[in-house]
């Protein structure tokens, strides 16, 4: 624990650098129980792995402690800078690629490629979901496994609109060295049913006391999934022996799950 406080304060002491969105997720170090569940997969399939959408490196640097040789990379180069900041900090220095899942460029690299916390839902054209489960195929090794978590859409009843709809608690965390509250807020500004898509914003706020020290506002998008319609795209991309898991553990998904892990399999050579 005293390693991960000051690995904090390091954080804090450059959070001017960065958005109150990357300071939130460098400072994320809750690692159960997902962190548990991959680790399962990457024993399973020895070799190099890759996180794509990496991130800040919450489950990277996680995972090199647990002695894995594992990759990252992201489209920000401010998360990744965070990422490689944090990984030094804990002794790492892990290979670090700036690029889209669709751009890597790898062919037969990987054992396993791990895209967690609902990452890959914030890919929304459907022809580049497609783009990207193909490229994600081809950077496997045959054998090698993809695994997606993705969180269903329990949350619609919140999006009916008008829009933008009330801003709904989302998270919040204490910072280090009694130097506030970081207070996350969530609202909808839209909603395209037909495409599976809601348009969101964030809203992040660094309190100390009664004074909010800064406020930012980070909008995006992510589109939603029905179990069977991901696994139809996962078979179109060419994975065969897909298992879906429930809540990060070893049950079969139930239809009552807060996420979803898909597991796939890039089709072994023929021997």
């Amino acid at each position: 624990m005293t390693g991960d406080r000051s690995t904090s304060d390091s954080i804090l002491a450059v959070a001017d650098r960065f958005d109150l969105e990357t300071l939130a997720w460098a400072l994320d170090r809750d690692i159960e129980p997902d962190c548990h569940f991959y680790e399962a997969i990457l024993q399973r399939n020895a070799g190099l792995a890759l996180e794509a959408g990496c991130g800040t490196g919450r489950l990277l640097v996680a995972l090199l402690r647990a002695d894995f040789q594992i990759e990252g990379c992201d489209i920000s180069s401010d998360m990744l800078s965070f990422c490689q900041f944090h990984a030094e900090v804990t002794g790492f220095k892990p290979t670090l690629h700036l690029c889209a899942i669709e751009n890597l460029p790898f062919v037969n690299r990987y054992s396993v490629i791990l895209i967690a916390c609902g990452t890959f839902m914030c890919i929304t054209e459907s022809d580049q979901v497609d783009r990207c489960l193909a490229t994600l195929h081809a950077n496997l090794v045959p054998g090698g496994q993809l695994v997606i978590s993705l969180i269903p859409a329990t949350y619609l009843h919140l999006v009916v609109g008008p829009f933008p709809t009330p801003w709904e608690p989302y998270y919040q965390m204490t910072l280090p060295k009694d130097s506030g509250t970081l207070i996350v807020d969530w609202r909808a500004t839209d909603i395209c049913s037909t495409q599976q898509i809601v348009s969101e914003e964030c809203r992040y706020r660094w309190v100390a006391g009664e004074s909010i020290i800064r406020e930012e506002i980070s909008a995006g998008q992510h589109r939603w999934y029905h179990r069977d319609q991901f696994l139809a795209r996962l078979r179109r991309a060419g994975f065969c022996d897909i298992e879906v898991y429930s809540d990060y553990s070893d049950k079969p998904s139930d239809g009552f799950d807060a996420v979803l892990s898909f597991v796939a399999t890039r089709t072994p050579e023929k021997v």
